[in-house]
């Protein structure tokens, strides 16, 4: 709920992508999604013989994240003014330098479906070793939360019980 009112209120969305982007661990699995969730649409795309430009704008309008999309769209309109798609990319800080990399190659050599494939894959792996970290780190983590709380409250429970003592000693 307090995530919907954040995004609701003017500059919200910025404040909730910047918040989901920024979470140490799962901001990267968040950013790695959006980048495989592209490179799989754009090389489904691409590999079937649709124009760069179109397959940029149909990628564009399919993507989840926001953010991601209206960078895809800028990319689309540098593509149809001339520039390369690696240098498109290149030139706007949402996309990973290792897909820009691997666009730049696939398009020096006339292969960028396999190129986007390499890059599908290689995002799936990260996307599997950081939640597959995840699973390792969080049940302990949320343990020491828990135990934390208790005694935070165990002892929040405890001071005014002896100052009472105290007082009634005294």
């Amino acid at each position: 709920p307090l995530y919907l009112i954040v995004g609701l209120l003017p500059g919200g969305r910025r404040l909730v992508h910047w918040l989901r982007t920024g979470t140490p661990m799962l901001g990267r699995l968040w950013i790695w999604s959006g980048h495989h969730e592209f490179a799989s649409a754009l090389r489904g795309l691409v590999s079937q013989g649709v124009v760069l430009d179109e397959s940029l704008s149909c990628t564009a309008a399919s993507l989840s994240d926001r953010n991601l999309a209206r960078a895809a769209r800028i990319v689309a309109q540098k593509c149809e003014n001339g520039a390369l798609l690696s240098q498109a990319m290149g030139e706007s800080i949402h996309f990973d330098r290792a897909l820009t990399g691997l666009v730049a190659w696939g398009e020096a050599n006339d292969a960028l479906p396999e190129a986007l494939r390499q890059v599908t894959e290689m995002y799936e792996k990260e996307i599997e070793l950081q939640t597959i970290l995840l699973r390792r780190i969080l049940p302990p983590l949320l343990f020491i939360t828990v135990a934390v709380t208790v005694l935070i409250f165990t002892v929040m429970l405890f001071v005014p019980l002896i100052d009472l003592i105290n007082n009634l000693s005294g």
